[in-house]
């Protein structure tokens, strides 16, 4: 199964965004958008900034932010 970092970062080069142009566009630092990209979510201030970040992410390339971050809630095995 294709993790949520995987989905985005195989939408946006579909889309041919640069990781900078994501960053510029969301205001979400290089770094955070390359640690979401690597699903290393521990490197991030924690699951509601992360929300938050997937929900802008997601927006911007035109995905469902609804589905990014069931994704991310399923894929990180998450209880709400």
């Amino acid at each position: 199964m294709e993790s949520v970092g995987q989905y985005l970062k195989r939408e946006r080069e579909l889309r041919d965004i640069s990781i900078e142009g994501v960053s510029q566009a969301t205001k979400i630092s290089k770094n955070y958008i390359e640690s979401i990209e690597h699903d290393n979510f521990d490197s991030l201030p924690g699951k509601t900034f992360v929300i938050g970040f997937l929900r802008l992410y997601s927006n911007f390339v035109g995905l469902d932010s609804n589905d990014v971050v069931n994704r991310y809630i399923d894929f990180c095995n998450i209880k709400e």
